[in-house]
């Protein structure tokens, strides 16, 4: 069964990528949008690490002891989880594109203008960066930091795109992707919001393009910035370990890091195949359901614990103090526990029928609002603000991640949709989809 497990995650995997391939020829949205990172994120952190653990029976520091078991219980949900994913982003799509009550983003303005809302959105990336100290909200305001940062950073290449030719331009965008990219790697040890700055980036070159028909232009830019992504991103992945540097002296790290090894080492297969395989086979018999526990942590997560006293701990949490893992710092120490995980401490087949309808629904009302938005850069910025976060949807505590997900889109769709009004009714260069209706 193990094998079997683990050829069947090497078709899924083949799927997802027909899948990918299809979707990005028949929806106006092209290749880049959240379902695609969502998918390619299922695809490395659930089925690419699920493979590792049934070919080699090595399960780390996690105790797992019916590996047959496992291995048929792992396809069992992630069947039901893709099956009910796929489908019910069909329908929200559907659904949604055929309705012009969206917010749309198509009023046209100079470079100047829009790197102008990109500095601003940079500056209020690093005021917010310490808002940590506010009592409440504080928490929260650090992920709108880096919904700004990955915001003004898809504004800048969307710029880009369009004006690369002008030394002014790049010089000035430039300047303020740096700025975004740095706010990114100062802010904290995690690599989403790193993630979050080069996916929005590329996103920015990527619809400039689309909007002018030109996918092949867009290609020939991405590639290079996609190559440099890996570079660094590997390199602060490196960079982790070390939580006691602080500061400028992370850059100097990070140049350290930067070897053929280290960009070679997220192919070795991630760790959230080993926290799945556990989950899936301690639940039953050591450690009683908790049926939708993810989902009702969506709504939980936001409650401070001085409110809550006594708020329940995330899965990621728990993982640790549940298999008794040595050498880490109990109650601190996160694990991602991938969403066929929680579907399996959460009620098995139900949960996972449940995680797959309410992420397909989301994502799926989310790029048909983005339909409307890509031809602006500011629509591009709104939507394309947490890819960090939609990457490792599947792989992290997931009620929290698509928490931070909505709360970043929605901050900069509070933030910038006053601003593509004010384009829109001041600018007679309007371009306006087919079929949409401004009225």
């Amino acid at each position: 069964m193990t094998l079997l497990a683990a050829i069947y995650c090497v078709l899924m995997i083949l799927v997802v990528a027909i899948s990918l391939y299809r979707g990005s020829q028949r929806r106006d949205l092209g290749f880049i949008n959240l379902r695609m990172f969502f998918l390619v994120g299922m695809v490395y952190y659930q089925f690419y690490a699920f493979i590792f653990p049934m070919l080699t029976d090595d399960y780390g520091p996690y105790v797992v002891v019916d590996t047959t078991r496992v291995g048929a219980i792992f396809i069992w949900l992630s069947f039901l989880f893709m099956v009910s994913f796929y489908w019910s982003y069909e329908v929200a799509y559907r659904k949604t594109a055929g309705s012009n009550q969206r917010p749309m983003f198509f009023g046209q303005a100079n470079a100047v203008f829009f790197l102008g809302v990109a500095l601003l959105l940079a500056i209020v990336s690093i005021m917010l960066r310490f808002s940590g100290f506010i009592p409440v909200i504080g928490p929260l305001l650090n992920h709108v930091c880096i919904a700004a940062s990955a915001a003004s950073a898809a504004v800048v290449f969307y710029v880009f795109g369009k004006s690369l030719l002008n030394p002014f331009i790049v010089l000035g965008g430039t300047a303020i992707a740096l700025i975004d990219g740095l706010n990114a790697i100062m802010t904290a040890f995690g690599r989403r919001p790193l993630v979050g700055v080069l996916g929005a980036c590329l996103a920015g070159l990527y619809y400039a393009h689309l909007v002018e028909g030109r996918t092949k232009a867009a290609w020939m830019k991405i590639i290079p910035v996609l190559a440099v992504g890996m570079v660094v991103l590997t390199a602060f992945s490196a960079l982790r370990n070390e939580r006691d540097i602080e500061g400028a002296e992370r850059l100097s790290y990070m140049a350290r890091f930067m070897s053929v090894e280290n960009l070679l080492e997220p192919f070795h297969g991630p760790d959230t195949g080993l926290a799945t395989a556990f989950l899936i086979d301690s639940r039953p018999d050591d450690i009683a359901h908790s049926p939708l526990f993810a989902a009702r942590y969506f709504f939980l997560h936001f409650v401070p614990r001085g409110i809550y006293e006594d708020k329940p701990d995330p899965q990621s949490l728990r993982i640790p103090m549940e298999n008794k893992t040595k050498g880490v710092a109990h109650g601190t120490h996160t694990v991602g526990p991938g969403i066929v995980g929680h579907a399996a401490a959460d009620g098995g087949w139900y949960a996972a029928l449940f995680y797959g309808v309410a992420i397909g629904v989301i994502l799926g009302i989310l790029d048909a609002w983005m339909a409307v938005g890509t031809t602006s850069p500011l629509g591009v910025a709104v939507y394309m603000c947490s890819l960090g976060q939609t990457f490792a949807l599947s792989r992290g505590e997931s009620s929290i991640f698509l928490g931070i997900i909505l709360l970043g889109i929605f901050s900069m769709l509070f933030m910038l949709y006053p601003l593509e009004r004010i384009v829109r009714t001041t600018n007679a260069q309007v371009y306006v989809p087919p079929g949409v209706r401004t009225a």
